[in-house]
């Protein structure tokens, strides 16, 4: 009679427990909310410093932000183009591409996709709608294309170029709206109205565009795209070593053009959201910075969508309740942009002490 020892061992579980494989996860999570914490801290001594409760003043935020359905309405309004930039942003940089250009593509879509919406007489929300939107996104695609195609081409650093072309982009911007594209009939430089067809419609109850629908959807997207799909596992050799990935087959110069395409096209999208689900003409002031402050949604974030997700509600909370702190307590602006500086800064620092205590 023999007894079979081996069975056992096979069919024993080798796999680490739940809760180990759980900790990377809650690292991360107490370290983003140590950040915040900190961020709060230096931001209550920064209202101390001009003379107000920083308890008070946080508190008129909050309500400033949640307080009402019209309130949240324009936190969740804002967070949309932020949520859908950073969703591009994202994908590049986790494939160690330093896109700085999102707001200079937000334009260019914007630019042709309201040029589109106002210009082409498509009768119909349910076609010039549509075709607004993938003019924008191609538009903005090309844009970003070129920052790639100048890398993968001649090596020329993204970061140079794609900032360059922010100011290219807003001198064409301006140049159109105050020129070709201003409405005769105005007095402001600015477009004609976009058509009643063409605006988005808004969700019943939100009091925010449909244009929410379409980040969330994309951010469930990339969030698929980027961690079960064989792209994403592209996109993270890469990230890691673009010479082992070139090794296994990967171009990481078509690739590079590729990455930047798709995070101008969402850039561009997000542009051509602001045109016909918020201001509803091309002008001046179409953005505030979405393309620079996405940069900071992305980082919070930890270069995951759903992260993004949350980050751009945070910086979107933090800049609607902080124009009631204005006018409550006469902060000035500069007080609430430090705050959401602050995070940025904090999260880093606290990433980068995780890791030395790590190695240590």
């Amino acid at each position: 009679m023999s007894t079979n020892l081996a069975s056992p061992l096979v069919a024993a579980d080798t796999s680490p427990p739940t809760i180990m494989r759980l900790l990377p996860r809650i690292k991360a999570i107490a370290i983003s909310v140590t950040a915040f914490a900190a961020a709060l801290v230096f931001g209550g001594l920064l209202f101390t410093a001009t003379g107000v409760d920083p308890v008070a003043a946080y508190w008129t935020m909050l309500q400033g932000a949640f307080g009402s359905w019209f309130a949240f309405g324009q936190v969740l309004t804002r967070a949309v183009p932020l949520l859908i930039i950073a969703v591009g942003l994202i994908a590049v940089f986790r494939a160690n591409i330093w896109n700085i250009g999102a707001e200079g593509q937000l334009l260019i879509g914007a630019l042709a996709g309201g040029y589109v919406a106002i210009e082409f007489p498509i009768e119909s929300g349910w076609l010039s709608i549509p075709c607004a939107m993938a003019a924008g996104a191609v538009a903005g695609g090309a844009w970003g294309a070129i920052v790639g195609w100048l890398r993968a081409k001649w090596e020329v650093h993204e970061v140079i170029t794609s900032l360059l072309l922010n100011f290219i982009a807003a001198l064409i911007f301006s140049y159109l709206v105050r020129g070709p594209l201003r409405d005769p009939m105005g007095f402001l430089p600015q477009s004609k109205d976009v058509p009643a067809f063409s605006q988005l419609p808004f969700i019943p109850g939100l009091g925010v565009n449909i244009g929410l629908l379409i980040a969330l959807a994309l951010a469930a997207f990339f969030t698929f795209l980027l961690s079960a799909t064989p792209y994403g596992m592209k996109i993270r050799m890469i990230g890691s070593s673009a010479s082992v990935a070139r090794a296994v087959g990967i171009d990481p110069a078509r690739m590079t053009i590729e990455l930047m395409a798709i995070s101008g096209a969402l850039a561009g999208l997000a542009g051509v959201i602001q045109v016909l689900g918020v201001q509803y003409a091309l002008l001046e002031g179409l953005s505030p910075g979405f393309g620079f402050t996405a940069i900071m949604v992305a980082l919070l974030g930890r270069l995951h969508p759903i992260g993004a997700l949350v980050a751009a509600v945070i910086l979107s909370a933090i800049t609607v309740g902080g124009n009631a702190m204005q006018i409550t307590y006469g902060i000035p602006a500069s007080a609430v942009a430090t705050l959401s500086a602050l995070l940025v800064l904090f999260l880093l620092v606290s990433d980068h002490l995780a890791k030395r205590g790590g190695e240590q």
